[in-house]
This record gives C-alpha cells, structure tokens and sequence, in this order.
C-alpha cells in the first residue's frame, strides 16, 4: 500500500503507543484527504504521491504533537513523553 518503507514504519510505530487510526488522520491530514483514519487506496495513493522525506519529517511533528495532546489529557503519563519523543525521532 505506502511505498515508502520509512513512511510505512513511522505509520505502524505510533499506532503500537496511542492509534493506528490518529496516526492514519495524521497522515491524511499531510497528504489533503479525509481524515477518517481509514488507510485505503485513495489515502495511499494521495501519500504515495507526496515527497517521502517531506512527508516523514511532516509526519513525525503531527505525532509529537499528539502524543503532546496526550499528555496534556493524561499528565500522569508525563514520566512517558520523552520515550515517545525519542522514539518518534529515531
């Protein structure tokens, strides 16, 4: 489906900590489709067509500021915040 291999690892390393559905909208809100957390032909294609860096390096700032939002809903989750953070860099 995703081309990319970084883009298709990124997608699936998140989705272990929080959704793969909020990772999917992440990546659908990069690529200009609906966000309905559905990873599809049209969400690939659309993802397929972008820059693979552009959108990985796109990708990775959504998912540290959702896991940010994460946070701020569940401060008692803070201690975890830098082992996403690094986790979302590597």
């Amino acid at each position: 489906m995703i081309a990319d291999q970084g883009i298709a690892s990124k997608l699936f390393d998140p989705g272990v900590n929080s959704s793969y559905t909020g990772s999917i909208r992440s990546l659908q809100q990069i690529a200009g489709v609906e966000a309905d957390g559905i990873l599809g032909p049209n969400t690939a294609n659309a993802i397929n067509a972008l820059d693979p860096k552009a959108t990985l390096d796109q990708f990775k700032l959504a998912e540290l500021q959702r896991y940010r939002e994460i946070e701020a809903k569940h401060p008692e989750w803070a201690k975890n915040f830098k082992g996403w953070e690094a986790r979302v860099l590597r």
